[in-house]
């Protein structure tokens, strides 16, 4: 008892003197990464991916990357959120549960099917484990951290969402990666060529080493231009978000007047609810 008493005391003024809080989304980030395992062989790139997919284990997809290619897709989210305003995505946010609310209490309006009006409430669910309901949150966000959190969530509700639209299309592409084989050929020190099999079809794919990571050529090849264009068409789509700013926040406005009285906003084009 005396020697648990004096663990908790070292415990207690190891956290006083030294600061003891939570791990950063950074911290955490880094800290899953360093826990998956990344396959070594091109083709166990190909298997293991689909796997990852299908399981929905995207912490995995996301470590294949080189690491390079990891901080390319952070610096995507980090000109969002340089760009967001903070009031406006605080308050449209916080109105999600209301008007879900709403939506259920005006189905002679609004009919929604209610596997439709479950999946808004779990997705609104989902954005608060995630913590990205909020700007704050959002701002902080690490993708790597939140792949590792939440990767398996988000995942499932993708698959959801997709079966809703289309479900025998969902189906045609499970069945298709459940037959995918692929064998490594002509395996070099930083090329090789992996022939991909899906049925009848086998395609063979160029893969090359990048940081030490197997990654399809295509993907190299198309990498920094891809991230060059999605920068260009982020910068592009928050300076309009920017210029209809006021006209947002006072859209913001008026739907949360009508979301207080228990009705359905008005939405531009389709006149009042």
């Amino acid at each position: 008892m005396r020697k648990l008493l004096a663990l908790t005391m070292v415990v207690f003024v190891g956290c006083f003197f030294l600061g003891c809080k939570e791990k950063s989304p950074e911290e955490k980030g880094a800290e899953a990464l360093k826990k998956v395992e990344v396959p070594d062989a091109p083709d166990k790139v190909v298997t293991e991916a689909v796997a990852a997919v299908k399981s929905g284990d995207l912490i995995k997809l996301y470590a294949m990357l080189p690491e390079s290619y990891q901080k390319d897709v952070q610096g995507l989210h980090g000109k969002i959120a340089a760009k967001m305003d903070k009031e406006i995505y605080d308050k449209a946010f916080g109105l999600l549960p209301q008007a879900l609310e709403a939506v259920k209490k005006n189905k002679d309006k609004m009919p929604v099917p209610p596997e439709a009006l479950e999946m808004a409430g779990g997705f609104i669910t989902l954005l608060g484990d995630a913590k990205i309901n909020t700007y704050d949150g959002f701002k902080a966000l690490n993708v790597g951290a939140l792949l590792a959190e939440h990767g398996k969530a988000l995942s499932d509700f993708g698959w959801k969402a997709a079966a809703m639209a289309d479900k025998k299309e969902v189906d045609k592409v499970n069945k298709m990666m459940d037959g995918i084989k692929a064998v490594a050929k002509d395996v070099k020190e930083d090329t090789a060529t992996v022939e991909i099999t899906m049925g009848e079809d086998m395609m063979p794919v160029p893969f090359v080493k990048v940081e030490g990571k197997w990654i399809p050529k295509p993907l190299a090849d198309e990498w920094k231009k891809g991230i060059e264009e999605a920068g260009k068409e982020i910068e592009e789509a928050m300076g309009e978000f920017e210029k209809n700013k006021e006209q947002v926040k006072t859209m913001l406005t008026g739907a949360e007047e009508a979301l207080k009285k228990g009705e359905l906003p008005a939405i531009p084009g389709m006149g009042g609810m």
